[in-house]
């Protein structure tokens, strides 16, 4: 088996064995391909650790690796890229669970279109098979995304191979090559933003992204944030936006579009802190002026 054959679904998890489960499950079932899961564990307090050895003493396809601390979304993910021995990476948040043929359909994907950067697979809601998550992010000249086909109803209407902005971290497909052609996720970021960052350094590098809608992905969505590391993210998650918002058109940006767009975002932070603190909504605003820090 050649890495070529092989493809290594990736995930990172923080407190989350109470969904982890599922997913490890629904990759294991997957058909039609050579496949690996490398499970990245974020120093979790859960029991999450000691499952993931008991499991993999007998599940010689997932291959968990521990940190000593939180290294966010971003890193986490790296750690787990950097273990993976597939040359094709499918990338998952851990409160998703695939349907047994995706794995098969990201890999036709990019035999299809090799010189692809990333493809969207067709996230689908987990309460409600019938309704959409997500097919892909468009992004403004801001920096704001919008991620299409929230909550419609899933007749069909994207089951195109049409290109989008980004795809959404919570499922990407994408190669070993076009990350060591423009690396990997920008650890600074933690989480949030770093899905939207990567894409666009992927479109400056020459890619394009599309989605993948043969490969569906059903997603919970939100579940670490309502789970046990749910109040601390929450109020993290502001001030990471914000912060991750202005870096990632910082990074990306021509310096004329810079000078164009970026003080406009920061007059509209600005008003929203202004606007928090006038609903008593103190802590937000802070959290919106550290982001701007």
């Amino acid at each position: 088996m050649t890495e070529r054959d092989l493809v290594s679904v990736v995930t990172v998890n923080y407190n989350g064995l109470a969904w982890l489960e599922a997913c490890v499950a629904s990759v294991l079932r997957a058909e039609g391909v050579p496949s690996e899961f490398v499970v990245v564990d974020n120093a979790s307090a859960d029991g999450s650790r000691a499952w993931l050895e008991t499991l993999a003493h007998r599940e010689p396809r997932l291959r968990p690796v521990f940190s000593d601390t939180n290294r966010g979304w971003a890193g986490g993910l790296n750690l787990g890229i950097r273990e993976a021995r597939g040359g094709v990476l499918l990338l998952l948040n851990n409160d998703t669970e695939i349907h047994p043929a995706c794995l098969r359909r990201v890999r036709d994907f990019f035999e299809r279109y090799p010189d692809a950067g990333a493809c969207q697979p067709k996230l689908v809601q987990a309460r409600d098979r019938k309704r959409l998550d997500c097919v892909g992010a468009l992004l403004n000249p801001l920096g704001y995304h919008a991620e299409l086909g929230r909550d419609e109803p899933d007749t069909g209407q994207y089951d195109r191979p049409e290109e989008v902005f980004a795809p959404k971290s919570a499922a990407m497909g994408i190669t070993q090559a076009v990350l060591a052609h423009v690396g990997l996720f920008d650890e600074r970021m933690f989480a949030y933003y770093e899905d939207v960052d990567l894409s666009w350094r992927l479109r400056l590098a020459g890619y394009r992204i599309s989605r993948c809608p043969e490969a569906v992905v059903y997603h919970r969505g939100s579940a670490t944030v309502d789970g046990a590391a749910g109040p601390r993210l929450r109020r993290a998650l502001v001030r990471l936006t914000t912060r991750n918002q202005i870096r990632t058109l910082l990074k990306n940006y021509a310096p004329g579009s810079l000078a164009r767009f970026l003080p406009l975002l920061l007059l509209l932070k600005l008003a929203r802190a202004a606007a928090y603190g006038l609903e008593l909504r103190v802590g937000d605003a802070f959290r919106i002026l550290g982001g701007l820090a």
